[in-house]
């Protein structure tokens, strides 16, 4: 992979997928990049390891968030379980 992510804190990935095209989905957790408790991240690397995409969740709360699967659905979007 040519991206590096995460911060000073806790960073976790729970889970990860590939598509048909070579490309990776992961998520998980952090609590780097100010987030506030644990924060859930979903992010998209093409075939060559380039991010492509990286979304970082805060929905409030006391507990925080946290990614535990990701899965891709017919249309090859994806979204977190």
């Amino acid at each position: 992979m040519g991206a590096r992510l995460g911060g000073k804190n806790v960073d976790r990935v729970c889970d990860m997928t590939l598509d048909e095209r070579g490309r990776v989905f992961l998520t998980g957790y952090t609590k780097s990049f100010d987030a506030f408790g644990e924060d859930l991240f979903v992010v998209r690397f093409n075939s060559s390891g380039s991010l492509k995409q990286y979304t970082q969740i805060n929905l409030g709360g006391e507990r925080g968030e946290r990614g535990l699967s990701v899965a891709l659905d017919t249309l090859k979007l994806f979204y977190k379980l």
